[in-house]
């Protein structure tokens, strides 16, 4: 076999290989969409703030235990950990939810008043838009079940409350988009190729450049 032919058998193999790598990695690497909701914290009026409002002696016991942290930041930090457990999780999956979770807080707020924050971020990946979508939902709703648990019993008006910032919408493409993938895989085999190609011209070169001197 001539050495063009070899350079040729060999660039053509070259592609193949990275061609079959590409077309495996993407299909075992679906498409994912990606949807998220922010959620914020409410403080209540302190028992103080209640009792110099009304003139009146308060109940301590009715106040809820959220509303009894120093801060916003601590209620945050509770339930961050609680939806990044395994336990939350599964239950989660359990309720529906389709697709991975992710939790993140942020606890600079701008706010016109003091008492708002920190934020607490739900992100869903999942395979299609809805889906992550409806698992943001579901996380968003089973938060308001987790705070009334909380907080059974004690004064509604001496509880902490929530307010969503930011609904959830149709997920948007986050990462796995099939056609980007494999014009990027088209793309490198056809350099990587081209590049071995080179080489091996360059070294058959080399190689007749030797034989003439010798």
């Amino acid at each position: 076999m001539g050495g063009i032919g070899v350079h040729r058998y060999l660039t053509i193999g070259v592609f193949g290989v990275v061609l079959a790598i590409g077309a495996y990695t993407i299909k075992t690497h679906p498409v994912q969409y990606a949807s998220s909701g922010t959620v914020v914290f409410v403080a209540p009026d302190t028992i103080a703030q209640r009792e110099a409002r009304n003139n009146k002696i308060l109940d301590h016991a009715s106040q809820s235990v959220l509303a009894r942290f120093s801060s916003l930041t601590v209620v945050g930090d509770i339930f961050s950990r609680t939806y990044q457990s395994w336990a939350k999780r599964t239950a989660l999956e359990q309720q529906g939810l389709r697709g991975r979770l992710f939790v993140s807080t942020r606890t600079d707020v701008s706010s016109d008043t003091p008492d708002h924050g920190p934020v607490i971020v739900f992100e869903v990946l999942a395979a299609d838009p809805f889906a992550a979508r409806d698992g943001v939902r579901l996380v968003i709703d089973d938060l308001q079940t987790e705070l009334a648990r909380w907080q059974k019993g004690a004064d509604p008006t001496l509880s902490v409350t929530d307010t969503t910032l930011t609904a959830p919408a149709p997920g948007v493409l986050a990462s796995g988009s099939k056609s980007r993938s494999a014009a990027g895989f088209v793309v490198f085999g056809a350099l990587l190729a081209w590049a071995v190609g080179q080489i091996e011209l360059w070294r058959r070169s080399r190689r007749l450049l030797f034989q003439q001197i010798d």
